[in-house]
C-alpha cells in the first residue's frame, strides 16, 4: 500500500481532500535518503543514548524492541554502546535500507523485523524489558482506536516490570503557531535540512522537510497529540 492509499484509510474525507490539494511529495525514497542528514547520528547519540541507557540500566542485558527503526539511529546508537539485543522494526522498505547503509557504516548488524503494530503476533507476548517508540511515529496513526491497539500491543509484548518509552511531539506548540524548533534533542541536523509545518489542524499537520544542498523535498502527514491526550491514552489502556 502506498501513503496516499494509506491515507485515504486513516484521515477523513475532506482532511484527505486537504491533503490532497496541497501538493504534497510522499515519497518515502526520498524523505528516508535525507533522514540521516536531518537526524545528524552523532549529536542525537550525546542526548538520547544517556537517557535510555540510563532506563535500561535496571535491566541485566536488556532485550530492546525499536518498534520504528526509521534510519536506524536509535538501534545502532545502542548497539554502539553496549546494548546488543535489539530487534528493529520497519515496515517502511525505503528506511530499512538506509538503515541498513547507516548500520555498515558504523559497523553494526541489526536484526530487522517489519510487523504492524496493530498486529503484533502473540508469540512476542512478554518477550522484551523496553518497547520504544520514538520520533512521529505513533502519530503515524490517526484513530484513537488505533492508538489504543498500538499501545496494547506494545504492552503486550513487554516482560513483567519493563518499560514503554514513546516521544511527544511539541504538537501542541504548534498547533498554537508557537513554533520552535531548536534541533539540539532528536532532530539536530537544521543546518542541513529544514522542517516546517505547512499545514495544522486538530486533526492533521503537514510537516515539509527540504534538504539545503540538493534541494529536495518531502512531507510527512502526522496526526498531531493534543496535551494530555497520550497520556490519557497510556493509562486509560490496561
Amino acid at each position: 500500500m502506498d501513503t496516499w492509499e494509506y491515507l485515504r484509510t486513516q484521515l477523513s474525507p475532506k482532511d484527505y481532500e486537504i491533503a490532497q490539494g496541497l501538493g504534497l511529495n510522499l515519497d518515502g525514497k526520498i524523505l528516508a535518503e535525507m533522514w540521516p542528514d536531518f537526524v545528524n547520528f552523532e549529536r542525537r547519540w550525546e542526548t538520547e543514548i544517556p537517557f535510555l541507557k540510563k532506563k535500561l540500566k535496571k535491566f541485566k542485558n536488556p532485550e530492546v524492541f525499536d518498534s520504528a527503526l526509521g534510519a536506524g539511529v536509535t538501534s545502532i546508537g545502542l548497539k554502539l554502546n553496549g546494548i546488543e539485543n535489539v530487534v528493529s522494526n520497519e515496515i517502511d522498505e525505503d528506511f530499512r535500507k538506509v538503515a541498513l547503509q547507516q548500520a555498515k557504516k558504523y559497523g553494526v548488524s541489526l536484526t530487522i523485523t517489519q510487523y504492524d503494530w496493530r498486529g503484533l503476533p502473540d508469540e512476542l507476548a512478554e518477550t522484551f524489558d523496553a518497547v520504544l517508540c520514538l520520533g512521529n511515529s505513533l502519530s503515524c496513526l490517526f484513530k484513537r482506536e488505533d492508538h489504543l491497539k498500538a499501545i496494547r500491543n506494545f504492552k503486550k509484548i513487554l516482560k513483567p516490570g519493563g518499560e514503554l518509552i514513546i516521544d511527544e511531539r511539541n504538537y501542541d506548540r504548534i498547533l498554537r503557531g508557537d513554533y520552535n524548533f531548536k534541533g539540539d534533542t532528536n532532530y539536530c541536523g537544521l543546518d542541513k535540512v529544514e522542517c516546517l509545518p505547512v499545514y495544522t489542524s486538530p486533526s492533521m499537520i503537514v510537516l515539509q522537510y527540504t534538504h539545503g544542498q540538493t534541494g529536495k523535498r518531502a512531507h510527512i502527514v502526522a496526526y498531531p497529540f493534543k496535551g494530555g491526550e497520550l497520556s490519557e491514552l497510556l493509562k486509560n489502556n490496561p
